[in-house]
């Protein structure tokens, strides 16, 4: 089956894309011929780069979902390069379609154009909350723009998990919504263990000593700052924790200074922009997810699928349930959750329970399987 994956383009760092390039992959694997369309500007070199190992890369003029100020009304002012793009997926020959929308509005007007482009199409909404949950401006008459298309949208739509599904119904008047849980690759655990034991030698960490590990985008929406008040909170309960944050943005000056000011700034290391993150996973005892909101977070399902135990804000637990579990922690403010780092029995529970959640839920050769069966396809799968 011919299988085209088309980005609404806003960048290529993101969990998003993360998603396109396992996706990619895991249909590869199953037998499938994978494509990608993406955008001609240079943001999305890197994704391109790396998806053209996997399959075929086909570029396209089209403005960046995020560089557009009315992006929640591109498909009333209907643009060539759409269409020229509509030309262009036609041309691939795909028997499936999927667009990756991050949020709601992204990406309208290359919605439209799906409507003929092959024989199945669906997409895949990352982050469903409203622009009213969001506090966004406009919210109402943007909310009702993107409901509007995507109601009469006659492809399929997913999200993950099942809860978001439900309230992504209930926003489009009780259209179906399909969930599928988006899932990672299983790590080698051998080369998560070597390559933790080189960091911890380069960066001059003893071996008894925990490392909590951030990662993301320093950006409003990670709450990086957040995770610098919960590295304060863990520190006194284990002086010799040490933190550590994978990832870069526009609030990198405002997270060091941060540290800076935090009184345990020698036990911060910010090691920025990584292409590579199963090293960091093999150097951390645990993840500390401080996002305000998110999809279904990859940071916590790469966490999940090393072992490590992911602490989570109250917020964020709520929208990832029903996967309460032992490898999941609240960090409700009562501080039940600094038990894990007292005693340390209890944070290897939360490791197995975080590696069996994983296995259950989160593997991509399930995630894989259930989109070539949203599309009908064979699901024999065969060995890369």
């Amino acid at each position: 089956m011919k299988i085209l994956l088309i980005s609404t383009s806003s960048g290529s760092r993101g969990g998003g894309e993360l998603w396109l390039r396992y996706l990619g992959r895991g249909l590869r694997d199953l037998g499938h011929k994978v494509g990608l369309w993406c955008s001609h500007h240079p943001q999305m070199n890197e994704l391109a780069d790396q998806f053209s190992e996997v399959g075929e890369v086909i570029r396209g003029e089209y403005v960046n979902t995020y560089h557009r100020r009315l992006r929640s009304f591109a498909h009333l002012f209907p643009s060539p390069r759409a269409s020229k793009a509509k030309d262009a997926w036609v041309a691939w020959g795909a028997d499936a379609i999927l667009l990756n929308k991050q949020n709601l509005e992204d990406g309208l007007d290359l919605l439209q154009q799906l409507d003929g482009a092959a024989p199945k199409v669906a997409c895949m909404i990352h982050i469903t909350q409203s622009a009213k949950y969001l506090g966004a401006r406009h919210a109402w008459i943007r909310d009702r723009a993107a409901a509007w298309l995507l109601r009469g949208f006659r492809g399929a739509i997913v999200t993950a998990p099942i809860d978001r599904a439900c309230e992504l119904s209930e926003f489009l008047s009780g259209r179906k919504v399909e969930a599928i849980n988006n899932g990672v690759p299983e790590p080698d655990m051998d080369y998560l263990s070597r390559c933790g034991a080189n960091l911890r030698r380069k960066y001059g960490f003893d071996q008894d000593e925990l490392i909590f590990l951030g990662l993301g985008r320093l950006e409003p929406q990670k709450a990086p700052l957040e995770f610098v008040r919960r590295a304060v909170q863990i520190s006194k309960e284990d002086s010799r924790a040490r933190f550590v944050w994978v990832g870069d943005g526009r609030m990198r000056a405002e997270f060091e200074a941060a540290t800076q000011a935090s009184g345990i700034r020698e036990k911060f290391l910010v090691a920025g922009w990584q292409s590579e993150v199963q090293p960091w996973l093999g150097l951390a005892d645990a993840l500390i997810h401080t996002a305000i909101y998110e999809g279904m977070p990859f940071a916590v399902l790469e966490a999940l699928s090393a072992g490590l135990p992911c602490f989570v804000e109250s917020g964020l637990l709520d929208e990832i349930s029903p996967f309460r579990a032992s490898g999941i922690i609240e960090m409700d403010e009562q501080s039940h959750w600094l038990n894990y780092v007292a005693k340390r029995s209890l944070l290897e529970e939360a490791r197995l329970g975080a590696k069996d959640l994983f296995l259950r839920e989160f593997s991509i050769t399930q995630m894989c399987q259930k989109y070539a069966l949203l599309f009908g396809a064979n699901q024999n799968p065969r060995q890369p």
